[in-house]
């Protein structure tokens, strides 16, 4: 009879110490899983939200590009001409003039100190000093013919 060694793939049962250290094994690999999965959830709710800021930038750029202008709080100078009839109101950064309308009957009296003006449905709160221009080359002509109307009146 001839013998020898071999070795081949057979199904073997595992003991108890080996099932207590798969399913240590399992467990460790789940909370890893899962604590991956959290973390994963976590950077992408902090892109989500850095995206859609940007998203809300672009839209917010692009609208400015588009449209070519935005609404802004302008300092302006409300005049009645009572001499004339009319009312105005002149950008003081610009000097240009925004609103012209001529005067109703009522309004070509002269106001009482009491009385805030009104302009189109608006009150109107005095004035004190006009701003000079931040940008003088873009507003000099308007500046200029301000200051005639000024001297005029």
């Amino acid at each position: 009879m001839t013998r020898k060694r071999v070795t081949r793939n057979l199904k073997c049962e595992f003991t108890d110490n080996e099932l207590k250290k798969f399913a240590s094994d399992m467990a460790q690999a789940i909370h890893k899983r899962d604590q991956a999965k959290d973390d994963l959830d976590s950077v992408k709710s902090q892109y989500t939200t850095i995206m859609k800021n940007a998203e809300a930038e672009m839209k917010d750029a692009g609208e400015k590009l588009r449209s070519g202008f935005e609404f802004r709080n302008i300092d302006c100078e409300y005049c009645e001409d009572h001499d004339h009839g009319f009312i105005t109101v002149t950008r003081l950064d610009t000097y240009e003039t925004v609103e012209s309308a001529k005067m109703s009957g009522k309004k070509q009296l002269p106001i009482s100190g009491d009385d805030e003006p009104e302009f189109l449905g608006h009150k109107i709160p005095e004035i004190e000093q006009p701003q000079e221009p931040n940008d003088e080359t873009s507003t000099e002509e308007n500046k200029e013919s301000f200051l005639e109307t000024e001297t005029n009146a």
